[in-house]
């Protein structure tokens, strides 16, 4: 395995580092012009030298925040086919937080050529991962990427100077930028606006006489940021694809209100107003109230149409099990279905057949008992092409956002076989912080677990704000991939553009996922970084990523002496208040075990935190007499325990830090390393690699048997476009937004 490549001659690319490529790039020019008849001058000479010295000093200080020069030994073998390009991102806390500085290509270096599978039990003893991609067998279309036109995205975009504008654009929708394709609007406003407002402002107005056709409101700086990201969408020669998404209908269509909303500036009676909601259902109960709101949805389709913003879909309604203090409108799964089934559906189908229709729209650990209700009802079902749902898990922690809860993705993968699961929103919040690591790697994770999971993409919250998180009326600030200077003379991008770019500038809308098969392989002293766990984070099983000494790297357990079961990782030391138990009973709305504070269980006398102990190979909670088990009969990587019959459950053994059972560790979280991969429309494979862990990982990656040994560094990202054809490959990132 100790693979490098055969030595190239003077006039090939060196792959070995930046700078000799650099140099081999300047010698072959200056060979071909000595070949002419009329040599250049000395001084066309020496400022061709002096540039290629300069070219490779910037690449030496762009290396602080890459892969060292050794990971770029590996390439496929000269007997096949394949090439493949490489994008590598390393993240890091502060403003160049990560940045994509290099684009590798992986060309024939004289490898030994393995068309046959791994050894994968002796790549693990050997501290070498493997990520195993067979694309015979396929799975979800891939819908694409993108972002949602908020009016505070507008107007802070139509604040920027004209060169900013269009390189915001760029960013997300240009040739060399993110490849976005998805947008999401919202069908009146929502809290990322500076007042509330709606298009049918006359009382009773039920058949909409009065409706706003030219959606005024939007023309001034919503509507030119999406024509300009629609532009720059079909010049890359696709299809932008724009969904609408309601907080709340007009006032005067809602319910009453027992509480008064907070500074709203539409009022009617019964404290009726654009901001809050009625429970359990915001909108006015009766028939003409329904239609009217249904027939809200056609008349937005149709004034958008008149714009040339084709609408491609709606959600029902944003987040329906929330009263948010902005604007919102409670629904239920059963009201929804009934909308859908008798109003929404059947008026959609007459005046534009071709919308696409997705219901839920709100935090994924509902996912399934909202498909349950929705595809239950054959008559609902048929107007219904998918679920739409939030990465955020509810409550104020905002650490678990995009950490829990993936398991219900697979399970609405696996029940609604028909259903579109689309990732409808996602953000950091609260507030601004530039280039987090945290928060960039969360996003990492989340996209690329609900990608295998089943999602036919992602799409992000605000495309960009201004340098506090907002404008928001209600004081929601929240993040976003790029923000505007404090001046608004240009804009600041983060690190998770560059981890949002991964994949949906590399996995084409049309690709499919494929399958894969992934495992990392540490030693005993991988790092973690700072807040890796926290309160409320799932026990889940995962493939072992450590040697036999500490199967599990990332973090250790252990029974106390108060019996609690407890995780043990280096953040806690100096913080008693990260020091995290398992939990005396499953969490009401994951319905899964999950972690809970062990200082507040000392101080508490036992309250909350589970105590435990082996019997006959079981793992007992000994006050509930329930067994450590899953908590599903879906045996996926991730998948979920929780407390049960212990008839049921599965022996574990407790073995240097590590409780396995079946070859699996448990797991609060995930693992460091994880991986997917699409084939693409173009016949290209593109494959993505996380590594979490404080240090690198060697890997093998298989591509229907074609074989090369890689390196990720810490906390990285890397994708892989491997694809059967002599040149090209993958684009590059280009411009302003790094990349060689």
């Amino acid at each position: 395995r100790n693979r490098r490549p055969a030595r190239q001659q003077r006039h090939q690319p060196s792959f070995r580092n930046v700078c000799g490529r650099v140099r081999i790039q300047a010698d072959a020019m200056q060979d071909q012009a000595a070949s002419r008849r009329a040599p250049l001058p000395r001084w066309a000479r020496l400022a061709l030298g002096a540039a290629a010295v300069a070219a490779c000093a910037l690449a030496v200080l762009y290396r602080h925040n890459t892969s060292t020069p050794d990971y770029l030994q590996a390439c496929f073998n000269g007997e096949t086919t394949r090439r493949a390009v490489l994008y590598e991102t390393t993240l890091g806390d502060g403003k160049r937080g990560g940045r994509t500085l290099h684009a590798h290509w992986l060309r024939n270096c004289g490898l030994h050529l393995q068309k046959k599978p791994m050894q994968l039990d002796a790549t693990i003893a050997n501290g070498i991962g493997y990520v195993q991609v067979d694309t015979s067998k396929k799975y979800q279309v891939i819908e694409g990427f993108g972002g949602a036109f908020t009016e505070a995205s507008a107007k802070t975009w139509m604040r920027l100077p004209l060169h900013e504008r269009k390189r915001v654009i760029e960013l997300y929708f240009g040739e060399n930028g993110a490849g976005y394709t998805l947008g999401r609007v919202h069908m009146n406003s929502c809290d990322f606006c500076v007042e509330s407002y709606d298009f049918a402002p006359v009382d009773g107005d039920y058949e909409l006489k009065h409706f706003d056709s030219s959606v005024k409101h939007d023309q001034t700086e919503m509507i030119p940021l999406m024509r300009a990201a629609k532009q720059a969408v079909a010049k890359r020669g696709q299809e932008f694809k724009l969904f609408a998404s309601p907080w709340s209908p007009p006032a005067w269509l809602k319910a009453p209100n027992s509480i008064p909303p907070m500074r709203p500036t539409i009022t009617f009676d019964g404290n009726r107003s654009m901001l809050g909601s009625a429970h359990p259902l915001g909108l006015r109960n009766s028939p003409e109230a329904f239609a009217a709101w249904a027939l809200y949805y056609s008349k937005f389709a149709s004034a958008y149409n008149a714009q040339n913003l084709t609408l491609w879909g709606f959600t029902v309604q944003n987040e329906p099990e929330f009263s948010a203090p902005w604007e919102a409108c409670r629904w239920n799964a059963s009201s929804t279905t009934d909308f859908v089934r008798d109003y929404l559906g059947p008026r959609l189908e007459k005046d534009h057949p071709s919308l696409l229709l997705f219901v839920f729209d709100h935090n994924r650990d509902h996912l399934v008992a909202w498909g349950d209700e929705v595809y239950g009802d054959k008559d609902a079902s048929k107007y219904v092409d998918g679920l739409a749902f939030h990465w955020y898990a509810g409550g104020l922690n905002r650490d678990l956002d995009g950490a829990v809860a993936h398991y219900a993705v697979d399970s609405a993968f696996e029940k609604f076989p028909s259903a579109k699961l689309l990732p409808s929103e996602g953000c950091n919040c609260p507030g601004v912080k530039d280039s987090d690591l945290l928060r960039s790697e969360r996003y990492a994770h989340d996209m690329l677990r609900v990608l295998k999971s089943g999602a036919c993409g992602w799409v992000d919250w605000n495309l960009l704000l201004d340098h506090t998180g907002g404008p928001n009326h209600l004081g929601n600030d929240c993040d976003a991939p790029i923000h505007a200077r404090r001046n608004f003379d240009g804009v600041v991008v983060q690190s998770y553009l560059d981890v949002i770019s991964h994949f949906s500038k590399h996995i084409l809308p049309g690709s499919r996922r494929v399958k894969t098969e992934v495992r990392g392989a540490f030693g005993k002293d991988a790092q973690v970084t700072e807040a890796r766990a926290s309160v409320g984070f799932e026990l889940t099983m995962w493939p072992c990523e450590g040697p036999p000494s500490s199967p599990t790297p990332r973090q250790n357990w252990r029974l106390t002496n108060e019996t609690f079961l407890e995780m043990i990782d280096h953040t806690q030391s100096q913080n008693k208040w990260k020091q995290y138990c398992v939990g005396e009973a499953n969490d009401p709305n994951l319905k899964t075990l999950s972690l809970v504070s062990c200082q507040w269980g000392r101080e508490h006398a036992g309250a909350a935190t589970g105590k435990f102990a082996f019997d006959g190979g079981k793992l007992r909670e000994t006050d509930s007499d329930t067994c450590l088990t899953y908590a599903s009969d879906l045996r996926v990587d991730g998948a979920p325990l929780a407390l049960g019959d212990c008839a049921k459950a599965p022996s574990f053994t407790l073995v240097h830090g590590s409780i396995m059972t079946d070859n699996k560790c448990v797991t609060a979280g995930w693992p460091f390393f994880q991986g997917a991969a699409f084939e693409r429309p173009d016949g290209a494979v593109a494959v993505v690699v996380v590594n979490e862990a404080g240090g690198a990982a060697q890997f093998e990656l298989e591509v229907d048997g074609d074989l090369v040994l890689r390196s990720i560094g810490p906390h990285s990202i890397n994708t892989f476009v491997v694809r059967e054809v002599d040149g090209g490959g993958g684009g590059g990132w280009g411009g302003a937004h790094g990349g060689s």
